[in-house]
């Protein structure tokens, strides 16, 4: 996933990891609406949308 503004404002934690900002790429485990912060991998942008 392509990670947007509000997605930073709803994933509690997620703007506190290095190397995450608006328009990373990353892959993460996301079960009932709440985002495991330890499963997000940042991705090149050629594979954002895996």
């Amino acid at each position: 996933m392509k990670v947007s503004a509000s997605d930073l404002a709803r994933y509690e934690g997620l703007a506190s990891v290095n190397d995450v900002y608006v328009g990373t790429c990353i892959k993460a485990y996301i079960y009932e609406e709440e985002l495991f912060i330890n499963s997000i991998m940042v991705l090149d942008e050629c594979c954002c949308e895996l």
